[in-house]
């Protein structure tokens, strides 16, 4: 299993903890969330830097997300400058759901 990333903002893929937040379908959600324990390769630009273990899957409204996990997780302190990143990626920040995603340590 592998979960792949175009940008490690923040940093986040080198935490013992990071989230990753992804647009909601419910297909994803399906995966997601039978996939809850297993243990994903971390794909940073075609590249596995790291495993990590599948946490927690949270599906909210984008605008519902606190502030604090939005910086943590971008990097970005204004709300602006974070809703400008995930509306890049085609969120629509006041109307769409998502899938916040929590990875942890992960050994196999």
């Amino acid at each position: 299993m592998e979960i792949k990333f175009s940008h490690a903002w923040n940093n986040k893929l080198s935490n013992s903890i990071f989230t990753t937040i992804r647009k909601y379908d419910f297909e994803k959600e399906t995966y997601y969330q039978t996939s809850l324990g297993k243990t994903f390769d971390i794909i940073l630009q075609n590249q596995k830097v790291r495993e990590a273990k599948l946490l927690q899957v949270e599906v909210r409204y984008f605008k519902d997300i606190d502030e604090y996990l939005l910086m943590l997780d971008t990097g970005k302190f204004k709300w602006l400058e974070q809703a400008k990143i995930f509306s890049s990626f085609g969120i629509d920040v006041i109307h769409d759901k998502v899938i916040i995603l929590t990875f942890g340590e992960g050994n196999g």
